[in-house]
């Protein structure tokens, strides 16, 4: 039988201490690790590459305390805030919660696309970026899960603490003051 599922690899790593239950979770969540670090460390490849391996770190370090009352992914998205408050002054790291950087947005656009139309795409993205440094941190940090990562407004609550409605306020007033500085 093929292990497959985040609880099925957290309970063999448990009890066995399993390299490759942890080498699979590890491979099932990096790329969203390293995403949510990015975005937390300016778009700092390095930083965040730090910051992501910290967090698997803790993570395994505290596996035997997951209690699977909530994902794995919420789980792990906390650990990694932490670790970045808690080493925010230290790091000198921005909170900027970006998804990432213009270059890669337009190493997105066809090669052969017409190189105005490229300027226009660039000036739109960095007018996004900078619409959505102005956002207060919490708005900023609502908009970017619900929107990139495409999590459920139950699964954010739970990761921030925060009840439901007063995340979709933040997400409304996201939106709408995004809207407002990208007229």
């Amino acid at each position: 039988m093929e292990i497959t599922t985040d609880k099925e690899l957290i309970e063999q790593y448990i009890e066995t201490g399993s390299n490759e239950a942890a080498r699979l979770l590890v491979e099932k969540h990096r790329q969203y690790v390293f995403r949510v670090a990015l975005r937390y460390c300016n778009n700092d490849f390095d930083a965040a590459d730090d910051l992501s391996q910290e967090s698997f770190i803790k993570a395994f370090a505290s596996l035997h305390t997951f209690e699977f009352k909530s994902n794995f992914k919420t789980w792990i998205y906390r650990i990694i805030k932490n670790i970045y408050l808690n080493t925010k002054n230290k790091r000198s790291i921005e909170n900027t919660m970006k998804k990432n950087t213009i270059e890669d947005y337009i190493e997105t656009i066809n090669e052969n696309e017409n190189p105005a139309t490229i300027l226009e795409y660039k000036e739109l993205l960095e007018r996004f970026e900078n619409a959505l440094q102005k956002l207060p941190e919490r708005q900023r940090e609502v908009f970017c899960l619900r929107y990139y990562d495409e999590m459920k407004y139950e699964e954010i609550s739970v990761m921030l603490g925060v009840d439901i409605g007063g995340l979709k306020a933040s997400y409304y007033h996201a939106i709408k003051k995004l809207t407002k500085y990208l007229k």
